[in-house]
């Protein structure tokens, strides 16, 4: 809704937990300055009382795998990155020329991420520049955030998939990158699967070729 009020040529978003430094501004914008392809900046995530009860702690081991490994580690070996829906900049005329935000969508970063990516532009992940939120401090809360983040991001994919599998302008290395971050919350589904048929082992007989 604010999109077509906005008057600034880079867009910069935070959520309202997101508390970022002085100098944040001006880091997060450089990028775009050196290199046009680049339609969106996403800082790293850090946290607020990350360790205050266990449901906190658990809650930020999984985002500092994303952000710690996972986007530095597709980064470095396929130079693409993914914006994360707070602490990010984009640019507002690719923005506007991929058709804005998915209206409806529960995780739009992830869905315009794509969009930009099939058609040929970059995301720039700042390992460096780091913006403090907080994180689910309740059971309930940890489960609604990663319920609605499971289902948006492998909604995305879905709708994705196949124009990203097609395109011709991106490698096979940067396909297969983007896949094994759009399927984070499908290895999840894997380890449970794994966890309970390993459990079942104990009950019926060990593991056989």
């Amino acid at each position: 809704n604010m999109l077509k009020h906005s008057k600034g040529e880079i867009l910069v978003i935070f959520d309202s937990d997101f508390i970022p430094e002085e100098d944040f501004l001006k880091r997060i914008v450089l990028p775009f300055i050196t290199d046009e392809k680049i339609c969106a900046v996403q800082a790293r995530w850090d946290f607020i009382k990350p360790f205050a009860n266990p449901i906190s702690t658990l809650s930020t081991t999984v985002l500092a795998i994303v952000h710690y490994i996972v986007l530095p580690f597709i980064g470095k070996n396929a130079n693409i990155s993914f914006l994360c829906g707070s602490a990010e900049a984009v640019r507002k005329e690719t923005l506007l020329k991929l058709g804005g935000w998915q209206s409806g969508s529960l995780t739009e970063d992830i869905e315009y991420s794509l969009r930009a990516l099939k058609s040929g532009y970059r995301i720039k992940y700042l390992e460096n520049l780091k913006c403090k939120g907080e994180v689910p401090y309740k059971s309930k809360d940890m489960y609604m955030q990663q319920m609605r983040w499971a289902y948006g991001v492998i909604s995305a994919y879905m709708e994705h998939s196949l124009d990203i599998l097609k395109n011709k302008a991106l490698s096979i290395k940067e396909k297969i990158a983007i896949s094994f971050a759009c399927s984070g919350y499908l290895f999840s589904l894997l380890l449970v699967c794994l966890f309970i048929t390993g459990i079942i082992t104990f009950i019926t007989h060990p593991p056989e070729p």
